[in-house]
Order: structure tokens, then sequence, then C-alpha cells
């Protein structure tokens, strides 16, 4: 099973808007960012820390 960290990394190249931040961030606090995706956004008791709803979004990417 791929990391999230090797996730981000591969598919940087593919993403709509590559921005080098989300490298740093996920090399550098990966930990915390996966304690507070884990325990905050997937968590039903912290409502405000959820993502909002986007509208879908349709693109082709590199190597299909």
């Amino acid at each position: 099973m791929i990391s999230t960290v090797n996730f981000i990394k591969n598919d940087f190249e593919s993403t709509l808007y590559p921005l080098k931040t989300n490298l740093i961030l996920a090399d550098v606090n990966s930990n915390e960012i996966a304690n507070y995706i884990n325990k905050k956004i997937l968590n039903d008791l912290h409502e405000g820390d959820n993502f909002l709803s986007q509208h879908k979004v349709y693109a082709t990417k590199p190597k299909g």
C-alpha cells in the first residue's frame, strides 16, 4: 500500500495546480498532517474541521 506522502510525490506533476508547498509540507510534517486528518477531519465530533463540498471538475491527466 502506498503512503500518502509517496502518493503526493508521485502524483505531483499530474495535479491541476502543482504547488511545491504541498511537497514541502508532506515531507516535513507528514505525521502531523495525518494526525489532524484522522483526529479532526474524519471524526464526526469535529464538524467545523470537515472539508467543504466542492463542484466536480473533470480534466485529463498525463499518463491517463
